[in-house]
């Protein structure tokens, strides 16, 4: 099943984006899931799955993030963004989940609207809890509208997972928190970025690795 989730992954990055795209992603995957131990390779039409609520319309389909790109959009965080919780909106697999526990966060939650996919990263949590016993992991099947951010969060992460209706419920529910610490925002194909832009939320940085291959760093501070 490993090698069947690898091959429709690159396919599908062969088919949209090109060899010059493809294949240095497909390197990163074989690189990335060997370094953390994991599996989260793969692409998978969101038909498939079973799903929570009624957000399938506004939603996009289910793709890891890129190792490299996700590494070093975590590299921008200070120490202080890790002593809270790093939550990930529209988790898949758990792939960001888990790296984020190598990058230092002790409490990690993960939201997917898909049960298999929730199901899946709670697998690959498991094999990283062996490597960090204290870690403290959460997975929830649920949608955006059920959803509660916890007040102890300093980073929230997202994967394009969402249309631009669907973001700026996102930047409204961090506006109405009341956050106990300021929080980061780490958006990976930042698609939608101006709805955040256009709320306040500050730039921190931006980074572009290949063609494609973008994310941002946002800022908002507690009020």
């Amino acid at each position: 099943m490993k090698y069947i989730n690898l091959a429709s992954y690159f396919l599908h990055l062969l088919f949209h984006w090109g060899w010059k795209v493809a294949v240095p992603i497909f390197l990163h995957e074989l690189k990335g899931e060997k370094k953390y131990n994991i599996k989260t390779s793969s692409f998978r039409p969101l038909s498939k799955f079973q799903i929570k609520g009624n957000e399938l319309g506004n939603a996009t389909e289910y793709m890891p993030v890129d190792y490299p790109l996700l590494e070093s959009l975590l590299n921008v965080l200070p120490t202080t963004a890790k002593k809270g919780t790093f939550v990930d909106i529209g988790c898949g697999k758990g792939r960001a989940l888990c790296v984020a526990a190598h990058f230092g966060f002790s409490e990690i939650e993960g939201i997917d609207f898909a049960k298999e996919l929730v199901e899946d990263a709670q697998i690959n949590l498991n094999s990283t809890q062996q490597i960090f016993p204290s870690l403290r992991s959460r997975v929830l099947w649920t949608d955006l509208e059920s959803y509660k951010i916890p007040e102890e969060t300093t980073c929230l992460f997202l994967f394009n997972p969402f249309n631009e209706k669907m973001i700026a419920l996102l930047a409204a529910k961090i506006i109405e928190t009341n956050f106990l610490f300021p929080v980061h925002i780490i958006y990976a194909s930042p698609v939608h970025i101006d709805v955040f832009e256009k709320n306040g939320f500050s730039m921190i940085k931006e980074i572009e690795l290949l063609k494609h291959i973008k994310g941002a760093v946002l800022y908002w501070p507690v009020h």
